[in-house]
């Protein structure tokens, strides 16, 4: 469908990271997360290029009446990257946080002035 080919020319590098991980010794990753979850990450993935094509950034705000659940996503995303860099658990992995910044997601949005 046409949602696919815009996450590929917005993501080049994204095939070569998903390849790397099948054969490499990360294959575990994958694994961490069950289909369902895995699906509405990249649902919500989908939601945010979406918002970025439209906005021309990925600061979604914190109250976003067009799609609360992707605000309340993006939200989530955060804590859980602040979680991983913590070596806390939490659902963030190295390759989630690679396809955030590829598509230049903010980690800190208070450190954006608006």
């Amino acid at each position: 469908g046409k949602k696919g080919k815009n996450v590929a020319t917005l993501l080049p590098s994204k095939t070569i990271i998903v390849n790397n991980l099948k054969n490499g010794p990360k294959k575990k990753i994958f694994e961490k997360f069950r289909p369902y979850q895995a699906e509405k990450w990249k649902e919500r993935f989908a939601d945010l290029l979406s918002f970025r094509m439209e906005h021309d950034h990925c600061l979604v705000p914190h109250t976003y009446p067009s799609n609360p659940i992707l605000a309340r996503w993006v939200k989530r995303q955060r804590y859980q990257y602040k979680l991983f860099q913590m070596k806390e658990q939490s659902s963030m992995t190295a390759e989630r946080i690679q396809l955030l910044a590829n598509v230049g997601f903010v980690w800190h949005s208070h450190e954006v002035v608006w």
